[in-house]
């Protein structure tokens, strides 16, 4: 299997819209795109780590790192 994508705006963080504050344990559900299957996110670029929950629960600083290759 191919190595998974980085999935960059859960790295650099989210943040809240009205205060700017970073989204600290702010939750990311994933689904197939134009679906309402959800989609698996991995632990690592190899995926050999495992999945991520769904909903991923981001942290203090709304972050997570995930990948990806249902791109």
């Amino acid at each position: 299997m191919a190595d998974a994508k980085q999935v960059d705006f859960l790295l650099t963080g989210l943040r809240h819209p009205l205060t700017d504050e970073p989204l600290a344990g702010g939750a990311v559900w994933t689904y197939g795109a134009g679906t309402a299957t959800p989609a698996n996110l991995y632990l690592d670029r190899d995926t050999t780590e495992g999945i991520h929950t769904n909903p991923i629960i981001l942290d203090a600083f709304g972050r997570a790192e995930a990948f990806g290759n249902e791109v």
